[in-house]
């Protein structure tokens, strides 16, 4: 089993990777976009999402979706799209002989995109966004809550699709905004692996993505600094680290089925249940009354 990597960049400033692997009898397409929710704002939050939605509702030369998924699917393709937090990405598996026909058809669609049936796409999202919450409306999500609180304050605790204020609001010229920023050579790679040729693969590239214009690659805020552990915590990860025969002799001479922090009962409630209860028989934060 072997391989074969090439990286190459158009004029255009486009990247195109090529992964040759001639003992395979298939092929992937994989077109990679530098936006997604981190490079958002509170106002446009989810319009990433609502764009690759977008897409697949045809292209000038597609206007047609059913006609335009027909011809993937028939050459052994199926279109996909997923947007994330930093990027997104469009696919497809595809029989090597038939490269041309994916490329052509993505590349219109990431170039000369319709953008039409907003109102019909805006229900869509709208509804599966329900499955981010529970029977009273709580975000229940543990990706965006996790976010939330590993990054407040940061693009980076933006969901995804959007809030259904955001969704709710979202406008056609926000729309063409994003896609006039974000769409462009600088920001974009084309990736073709399996059993290809990198002189076809940059050939079929090239000619599949001449509308797209130049720019250069997104910029995205760093992320914010972690925050401190919490003292309690730290107290007892550090007692942890005493000599094993003092923790044990602290063990042995508790007698109380249920040890108590020598810690405020603030802490205890909070912190202390995440972190100290855990070593509460090793570590000698916990004494007898």
């Amino acid at each position: 089993m072997s391989f074969t990597t090439y990286r190459d960049v158009l004029p255009s400033g486009l990247r195109v990777v090529t992964i040759e692997t001639p003992h395979l009898h298939t092929a992937l397409l994989a077109v990679y976009v530098r936006t997604g929710s981190r490079h958002e704002t509170l106002v446009s939050n989810g319009v990433s999402h609502y764009l690759e939605h977008l897409f697949f509702r045809g292209s000038e030369g597609w206007p047609d979706t059913v006609k335009m998924n027909a011809a993937v699917e028939e050459v052994g393709g199926n279109l996909n799209g997923v947007t994330t937090r930093d990027h997104g990405y469009y696919y497809t598996p595809i029989h090597p002989a038939h490269l041309r026909v994916g490329l052509d058809i993505i590349g219109d669609m990431l170039t000369r995109p319709r953008l039409t049936d907003m109102e019909v796409e805006r229900q869509i999202i709208l509804e599966e966004m329900l499955d981010e919450v529970d029977e009273k409306g709580r975000d229940i999500d543990l990706d965006n809550l996790s976010k939330h609180l590993l990054f407040p304050g940061h693009p980076l605790a933006l969901k995804i699709a959007g809030t259904r204020e955001s969704v709710t609001n979202m406008t056609h010229p926000q729309i063409l905004e994003h896609f006039a920023q974000h769409y462009v050579a600088g920001n974009i790679v084309v990736t073709a692996a399996g059993r290809v040729k990198r002189s076809e693969v940059v050939e079929m590239t090239e000619r599949a993505f001449a509308r797209l214009p130049r720019g250069p690659s997104s910029v995205e805020a760093p992320p914010p600094p972690p925050r401190p552990a919490h003292a309690c915590t730290s107290s007892a990860m550090t007692s942890r680290r005493r000599s094993s025969a003092s923790t044990s002799a602290a063990s042995r001479s508790s007698t109380r089925t249920t040890p108590r922090c020598r810690s405020s009962a603030a802490c205890w409630m909070t912190a202390c249940r995440r972190g100290c209860r855990s070593k509460s028989w090793r570590s000698a934060a916990w004494r007898t009354p």
